[in-house]
């Protein structure tokens, strides 16, 4: 049962992946373990600065994810928009939960291009009853900006990019709370590889398409994927 699992987990995983990569352009910047952020680490992506990052992992997983098994890439957005990319094995199988939160401030380095909005995508999939989800809290000088959600519970029930306008006037900084969350159900399992976070900032001029139109293509890929494993191992048994 175990070996199945993990094979349905590499299949997600490699489609996931795969289609993840049309939503951004890695920056040229090389990645930079979580664990080496903390303790007063700071990340430059583009016009953004990335500092205050905290870490706390919660759960039933056998093997909980450390501050050092994630990876955080300074990437642009298809809007030209910079952030980062969080990259790792997120994983719960059956009975089990992980819940994974880290923190940190945004602050613009060109005081001309103030933050107006943010983006999250991820390529979460829940299989069998497991549910994947990232709860995204804003805040700032005058306290609670707005909130963002991304998940997928299976099936057709997911919402793999969120975006948030800001009231009021642009910000020159943000505190970010990401909560990152798996649930594996009773007999399914749930993972996670990637997900980006960026930001637009005034004097934004291009247009192309909204994040969340190619989230859907990416579900489908995620989606072809799996039952293209599923035809394999069938024929095998055959």
């Amino acid at each position: 049962m175990k070996n199945n699992t993990r094979s349905k987990l590499f299949a997600v995983l490699a489609a996931a992946i795969l289609t993840l990569t049309s939503f951004t352009t890695a920056h040229a910047q090389s990645s930079v373990p979580l664990g080496d952020l903390l303790d007063g680490g700071q990340l430059v992506s583009g016009d953004k600065l990335f500092t205050n990052w905290t870490f706390d992992a919660s759960g039933n997983v056998d093997t909980p994810l450390t501050a050092a098994d994630i990876n955080v890439i300074p990437i642009i957005d298809i809007n030209g928009n910079f952030g980062f990319r969080l990259q790792s094995g997120f994983f719960a199988g059956a009975g089990q939960f992980a819940d994974y939160l880290i923190t940190y401030r945004v602050t613009v380095t060109d005081p001309s291009k103030q933050i107006i909005d943010a983006h999250l995508v991820f390529n979460g999939v829940g299989v069998n009853g497991g549910n994947t989800n990232v709860v995204e809290t804003l805040t700032g000088t005058g306290g609670f900006i707005t909130q963002m959600i991304v998940f997928h519970n299976g099936g057709l029930n997911f919402d793999l990019a969120d975006d948030a306008q800001f009231p009021g006037t642009p910000k020159s900084f943000l505190d970010v709370s990401k909560d990152i969350f798996l649930a594996g159900g009773q007999e399914g399992f749930a993972v996670i590889s990637l997900i980006d976070q960026t930001f637009s900032q005034t004097g934004r001029t291009d247009g192309v398409p909204e994040p969340s139109t190619l989230a859907l293509f990416g579900v489908g890929a995620g989606t072809i994927g799996f039952l293209a494993w599923r035809r394999k191992n069938r024929a095998a048994a055959e």
